[in-house]
C-alpha cells in the first residue's frame, strides 16, 4: 500500500462459518496487513442508510480476502462489511474498496 499516505492496520479478518447443522459462528479467516480506512460523508451515509459518523471506506489489495459479511478489526475497532467491489484507477495496481459499518457506541 505504498501509493496510501496513511496506513492502517487490519489485526483480524473474521468469516460466519456453520459446522453441523445449522450452528454458525464467526471464525477467523486470515490476518492480513493494510488498508486505507476513510470516514463516508453526509451524502455517502446517507445514500447507503447509515447513520452518519458510523460509515466508512476501507482500501486493501486485490489479494486481500475480504467479502460481504466479514467482520474486520482495524486499529482495534471491529467493522461489518457492507459489500466489496473491485477499484481500479488509472496506471496504479488494483485493489478492493470495501463498505463497512462501525458498531454504534
Amino acid at each position: 500500500m505504498k501509493y496510501f499516505t496513511k496506513n492502517n492496520i487490519i489485526t483480524d479478518v473474521q468469516r460466519q462459518t456453520y459446522s453441523g447443522t445449522s450452528m454458525s459462528t464467526m471464525t477467523t479467516v486470515g490476518i492480513t496487513g493494510t488498508c486505507y480506512l476513510r470516514p463516508l460523508n453526509e451524502e455517502q451515509s446517507s445514500v447507503n442508510g447509515f447513520q452518519f459518523g458510523l460509515g466508512f471506506s476501507v482500501i486493501v489489495e486485490v489479494g486481500v480476502d475480504i467479502r460481504e459479511g466479514d467482520r474486520v478489526t482495524v486499529d482495534s475497532v471491529n467493522y461489518t462489511i457492507q459489500g466489496v467491489v473491485n477499484h481500479n484507477r488509472g496506471g496504479y495496481p488494483k485493489y478492493k474498496k470495501c463498505l463497512a459499518l462501525k458498531p454504534q457506541p
